[in-house]
C-alpha cells in the first residue's frame, strides 16, 4: 500500500516543479494571443454604444433618451441575432 502512495507523491512533486513562472508565463502568452482579438472586438462593441450616446448627449434630453432606447434595442436584437447566426454555422 505504501508503494502506491509514494508513486502518487512523486507525481505531485514533479507537477510542482513543472509549474514554474516561466511555464505559466508561456501559457499566459499563448492564451493572450487567442483571447486578444476577442477582447478587442468586445470592447469595440461597448465603445460603439458609449460613443453614440456621448455624441447625442450634447443635444436635448429627448434625443439622449431616444438614442439610449435605440442603442439598447439594437444591442439586444441586432447584435444578438448576428452573434447567434455566426455561431450556428
Amino acid at each position: 500500500m505504501e508503494n502506491i502512495e509514494e508513486g502518487l507523491l512523486l507525481k505531485e512533486r514533479e507537477l510542482v516543479v513543472a509549474l514554474r513562472w516561466g511555464v505559466i508565463w508561456e501559457e499566459m502568452k499563448e492564451i493572450g494571443y487567442l483571447a486578444g482579438p476577442m477582447i478587442v472586438v468586445t470592447l469595440s462593441q461597448y465603445l460603439l454604444q458609449t460613443i453614440s450616446l456621448m455624441m447625442v448627449g450634447h443635444l436635448t434630453e429627448l434625443s439622449l433618451s431616444s438614442t439610449a432606447i435605440a442603442v439598447s434595442i439594437a444591442g439586444v436584437t441586432g447584435f444578438s441575432f448576428l452573434v447567434s447566426t455566426s455561431l450556428s454555422e
